[in-house]
């Protein structure tokens, strides 16, 4: 075991996975600033509170992305061809999971630890506890996401992975409070860092004197080691039954070559290129859930649902689906037909304001038409600078860092259009909902142009990511 656990810190060095852990003293950075900027009242929670955005939005697709980085290292090299060797498959995974563990360990220690640093700063020393508690919980709870992960990523690929762990972060966050918690497997890593930290499900701290909701986190600490321990069952249990598949000898059916598009020039190419893959059923998704959200709730509640979640979350996806299509073939196209640079991010572009023109017609369908123009501007303006800035992280930079820096966006965006930080300066900040928040004539005129600059500026950055991508082969 031990010869298996220095093989995998070796294969983990300078690699992807350790790199990602480095994104907790982000967290710890970004904690810190929001703290002392909204002013510190006393409390070292003032400090924690913060922490409740990646506890409630980001843990799981964070965790999940980190194994994913660790699946993506062995599917590239091949397992580095311990499949074929004597030593047992079994201490070769439970060794990777432990180290995977432990990476988690380093993001929450960066994480908690620069909070620590700044606490000490600012006086707050005889709270070093509460801190120490919350990394722990924090770091426990992440057990049973990682792991989980890793078997996701195996199974289906880091991206939808990462997917499928954000929609599950959601489920989990919304039911953490609810009396019928412990049913919901989703809630367990959320709930014993909600009451470390000192904050609702929706990230707002508790008020003095009021009593948590929460009271104890053990039970669902519990819960965590279980479903850590069952994803590590199953991660042994899966790699035992391909072991034994009969890959020799079986039959091959050739797929057919793909149909030739009925669309003519660059982009008609870009459109076929994307056919394959995944942006037709999300889009689907997408819509299918426009179209409920206006049917059955509120009025209004289609363009809610249209800004906080469809287009952010949607421009931060698409360039990395869309990449991941054309990004095998994309030197020998692009030197062959220098057109397809410019109409790979025309597609993406278009599919942007495709949607925006779904979401209008899904408000119209609600009834509630008011203030659509200026929201439709600024979807459309906000959609495409999310989705070219994107799209030149994913070239540059890879889908993984796209993903965890866009839902990071994403999370704050969020807190800052909230109805109390939207009135502050911070609304600046959440670039990806200016449709809810730049609702001033004053802010508009501020919107308007710097989502024009922004987005040439960000035109000539993608042409800038292609080149390096070309250069370097």
């Amino acid at each position: 075991m031990i010869r298996a656990l220095r093989a995998e810190v070796t294969r983990t060095r300078g690699s992807a996975a350790l790199l990602l852990t480095l994104s907790g003293l982000i967290f710890a950075l970004l904690s810190s600033r929001f703290a002392v900027s909204a002013g510190m009242n006393g409390s070292v929670h003032d400090l924690l509170n913060w922490q409740g955005l990646y506890a409630t939005g980001l843990a799981a697709p964070i965790m999940t992305l980190l194994a994913g980085a660790v699946a993506d290292r062995e599917r590239g090299a091949r397992e580095g061809g311990t499949r074929w060797r004597s030593t047992p498959r079994h201490l070769i995974l439970i060794a990777r999971a432990l180290v995977l563990i432990a990476l988690s360990g380093v993001f929450h220690l960066l994480s908690y630890g620069g909070i620590a640093v700044v606490a000490m700063l600012t006086g707050f020393t005889d709270a070093m506890g509460s801190i120490v508690i919350a990394a722990l919980v924090s770091w426990v709870s992440s057990w049973a996401l990682c792991l989980p992960g890793l078997v996701l990523a195996d199974l289906s690929g880091t991206i939808p992975a990462i997917l499928i762990a954000l929609g599950l972060q959601i489920i989990g966050t919304l039911s953490a409070e609810k009396s019928w918690w412990w049913a919901v497997p989703m809630t367990w890593p959320v709930r014993p860092s909600l009451w470390a930290l000192g904050v609702h499900q929706n990230a707002v701290p508790l008020a003095p004197g009021e009593t948590p909701i929460i009271t104890e986190p053990w039970t669902a600490l519990a819960g965590c080691i279980i479903t850590a321990a069952a994803s590590l069952a199953v991660l042994l249990l899966l790699d035992r039954n391909t072991r034994h598949l009969p890959w020799v000898g079986r039959r091959a059916v050739v797929a057919p070559a793909p149909r030739r598009s009925t669309r003519g020039g660059a982009l008609g190419a870009a459109h076929l290129a994307l056919r394959g893959t995944a942006i037709g059923w999300l889009t689907a998704g997408a819509l299918a859930l426009m179209v409920v959200v206006a049917l059955v709730d509120r009025p209004g509640a289609a363009a809610g649902t249209f800004s906080y979640l469809v287009l952010p979350v949607g421009a931060i996806i698409l360039p990395v689906v869309a990449w991941s299509g054309v990004r095998d073939a994309w030197r020998i196209t692009a030197l062959k037909g220098p057109r397809t640079r410019h109409a790979l991010v025309a597609r993406i572009v278009i599919h942007v304001a495709a949607m925006t023109a779904a979401a209008v017609m899904a408000v119209l369908l609600e009834g509630s038409p008011e203030d659509l123009p200026r929201r439709t501007l600024l979807w459309v303006l906000t959609g495409a600078v999310v989705v070219l800035a994107s799209l030149t992280t994913t070239i540059r930079f890879g889908p993984g860092m796209a993903i965890a820096g866009g839902l990071l966006w994403w999370i704050f965006s969020v807190t800052f259009a909230g109805d109390v930080l939207a009135s502050t300066p911070l609304w600046a900040v959440s670039l990806p909902l200016w449709a809810e928040c730049a609702d001033t004539p004053a802010r508009l005129m501020l919107a308007v142009p710097t989502c024009l600059v922004l987005f040439t500026g960000l035109l000539f950055m993608v042409r800038r990511a292609e080149t390096v991508r070309l250069r370097a082969g």
